[in-house]
């Protein structure tokens, strides 16, 4: 950069050299055509030659540009501002050369200190210390003490700046591991609230089956008590017809002896459809027993095919649940292992 800066000034400074003679030569007439314009308006503004464009000069590492007018400038002005331009040229180049000579005497010294340490592990000591003396000595050049100073800065800056990128790989590193862990706790987290809920509704469904069967023995026992209260009403309806009946006959057996011989056939028959009445009684009782039993039977198959359904349903849905969580603890796995691979080269970038 301070080369191409000091080519840009020389090549300025010979454009200008060249371009003077042209100046002289159209001064006057440069200067009477400026007073007739300036007299005409004051607020005409002053033209340029063809060179304004090229009278910006860099006149120092700083960059610092300055227009010159073509009809105001002078040979003197000219000659002065090249000569400090030439100064600070040779400054530059001074300070380039100086750059060029201390970095070799810094190899020099590298060379000579590591040609010192391989003396000293191969025995010779005395060639060791004389190489080690010569590094020393070279470092002791006047042009060196900057560049050694430079040097020194550059290398606490460069173990900061080390330090800086190591503490940050141990941040992000931490930053990552922290953020893998909690995604692991809210995993158990789900998990164990999973299982909570999957035992939770186990319980409810042993607590409604045991419901529906309690339920169904309260009614089966209860319509067989109605039953043996309705056969206990008619076995006693009968017996106390039949001694109301056995009464009247007693009491009329001595008025109606004629009668007794039909009166006995019809008792008989009497008897006999009582009999069969209450036959068919036992029956229709038992009928209606078996038709509860089986109503009963059926009743707790159907509480059991819905407590099935509703098994199997709790089943889907938990494996649902299940497979939702391991998709998430998959993407949670996959996001670590992104961040770690953005970490890992991040930190290789910077390394670099």
């Amino acid at each position: 950069m301070k080369r191409t800066s000091a080519i840009v000034i020389i090549s300025a400074i010979i454009s200008v050299m060249m371009f003077v003679p042209s100046l002289f030569s159209q001064e006057d007439t440069a200067g009477r055509s400026y007073q007739r314009k300036q007299a005409t308006s004051a607020t005409t503004p002053t033209i340029e030659t063809f060179q304004t464009a090229k009278d910006k000069v860099n006149v120092s590492s700083n960059a610092i540009e300055k227009s010159i007018p073509s009809y105001r400038i002078r040979l003197k002005e000219i000659l002065k501002e090249a000569e400090e331009n030439i100064k600070i040229v040779d400054k530059e180049l001074k300070a380039e050369e100086v750059e060029a000579r201390n970095q070799e005497r810094e190899a020099e010294v590298a060379k000579a200190f590591e040609s010192g340490n391989q003396l000293y592990k191969d025995g010779k000591l005395k060639e060791a210390k004389q190489e080690w003396n010569r590094a020393i000595g070279i470092s002791k050049d006047p042009e060196m003490k900057g560049y050694i100073e430079e040097a020194s800065r550059k290398a606490a800056e460069e173990d900061r700046r080390i330090r800086e990128d190591q503490a940050r790989k141990l941040r992000e590193e931490r930053e990552a591991q922290a953020k893998l862990e909690a995604a692991q706790r809210e995993q158990a987290r789900l998990a164990k609230e999973a299982a909570r809920k999957a035992e939770l509704e186990a319980r409810e469904r042993a607590r409604q089956e045991e419901k529906v069967r309690l339920e169904s023995q309260r009614q089966a026992k209860l319509e067989a008590e109605k039953m043996a209260r309705m056969e206990k009403d008619r076995l006693q309806a009968a017996r106390i017809a039949s001694e109301k009946k056995a009464k009247e006959e007693a009491r009329m057996l001595e008025s109606q002896e004629r009668e007794k011989a039909r009166i006995e056939r019809d008792a008989e028959k009497k008897a006999e459809a009582a009999k069969r009445e209450q036959t068919r009684i036992e029956k229709e009782a038992a009928r209606k027993l078996e038709a509860a039993q089986r109503e009963q039977s059926r009743l707790a198959k159907e509480a059991a095919r819905k407590l099935e359904a509703e098994a199997k349903e709790a089943k889907r849905k938990a494996e649902a649940i299940a497979k939702e969580r391991q998709r998430a603890a998959e993407k949670a796995k996959r996001e670590a292992d992104r961040m770690a691979k953005e970490t890992k080269a991040r930190l290789k970038k910077a390394a670099k």
